[in-house]
């Protein structure tokens, strides 16, 4: 069948010297009287040691996937994932210079100045009605129809009633607020950096052991945060939601203005630099927030424009070499970030 197969497609006459080597080799193992075609024994001893290879397994299945699978099978449902595959390919036709590896690129750090825009939706958020009636999550599961559908099959939800369920409520939350001009949508997409290096590292096959500190050395994130400790004071939902956003991106970090009342009674202002806790540890206040820097300001740093200010106070902890800064109502793509390097 196979020699069939390269006579059918090499056309005899035009056959290509690749092609002939091929038939050739097919007609040599046919006409052999021993090997594997014809020594049962050899044969079962050598399928039986693949089937034990964990890594012949995973290429077969992912074989089988790439043969097996139809191209309308293939193909992303979703028209945003569609436009994003696209675009990256086409991207990869431009003339671009050489990217260094990772242990040799320039390192960065991103800014983000928030102060006090939606960090996650909260239930009462969604379920919230415009003046039509319309709730924003019955807004949202209209706009991405297919992307709804996809978060129900992946969660296994049979109910309606269970995405308010204790077990999905975050989940739900958070797949609205990446739907939305929200802090976590802003802070994900900053953080694929990190997840792109990270891949990056692997492909060059940089030692784990190292490769995490290199990252951290290549790549820092920090949002500018200014009325975070208010927040924190004032038991602020959206204090919870931040320091929900730093324990799922462990090197993140946020920096915000504290304010407090010396022995003059006069107000003395500090920089302060947080992050979560390692391996869950309650941290000061049981939060499982630790504040890593507090520094002490001449003043009040909010002296002319909020946005600027609420920047720079936060410049003194950047690490890169390059700083990026990057508005609350902007998004990154893990494709892009490939390419940041």
């Amino acid at each position: 069948t196979l020699k069939g197969m390269v006579v059918s497609n090499g056309l005899d006459a035009n056959m290509s010297a690749q092609a002939k080597e091929l038939l050739d080799a097919l007609t040599l193992i046919g006409t052999a009287s021993n090997g594997f075609m014809w020594d049962s024994s050899y044969a079962t001893e050598q399928v039986n040691a693949v089937s034990q290879d964990l890594l012949t397994l995973k290429v077969v299945r992912k074989l089988h996937g790439l043969l097996a699978v139809r191209q309308n099978e293939a193909e992303p449902v979703s028209q945003e994932a569609k436009r994003r595959l696209a675009f990256f390919v086409n991207s990869l036709f431009m003339e671009m210079p050489n990217a260094p590896k990772v242990e040799d690129m320039r390192s960065f750090t991103v800014v983000t100045p928030f102060y006090s825009e939606d960090v996650i939706y909260t239930k009462g958020d969604l379920e919230r009605e415009n003046t039509d009636g319309v709730t924003v999550l019955l807004y949202l599961q209209t706009l991405f129809k297919q992307d709804w559908e996809n978060f129900i099959e992946r969660l296994k939800i049979t109910e309606p009633g269970q995405i308010w369920s204790p077990k999905f409520l975050m989940e739900t939350r958070m797949w609205a607020s990446l739907r939305a001009q929200t802090l976590a949508r802003t802070v994900q997409g900053m953080m694929y950096y990190e997840a792109a290096l990270r891949l990056l590292s692997r492909l060059e096959k940089v030692d784990p052991s190292v490769a995490e500190d290199l990252i951290k050395e290549k790549y820092s994130y920090v949002v500018a945060a200014q009325v975070y400790g208010k927040m924190k004071k004032n038991q602020d939902n959206k204090a919870e939601d931040i320091d929900y956003l730093l324990k799922k991106y462990p090197n993140l970090r946020v920096a915000y203005i504290d304010e407090s009342r010396g022995r003059d009674g006069r107000s003395q202002f500090y920089s302060v630099l947080i992050k979560a806790t390692q391996d869950g540890e309650p941290g000061e206040d049981g939060s499982g927030i630790q504040k890593i820097y507090s520094v002490r300001l001449p003043g009040n740093p909010v002296l002319g424009e909020g946005k600027p200010e609420n920047q720079n106070h936060a410049m003194i902890f950047t690490r890169g070499e390059y700083v990026q800064a990057i508005d609350m109502n902007q998004d990154g793509f893990f494709e892009e970030a490939l390419k940041h390097r």
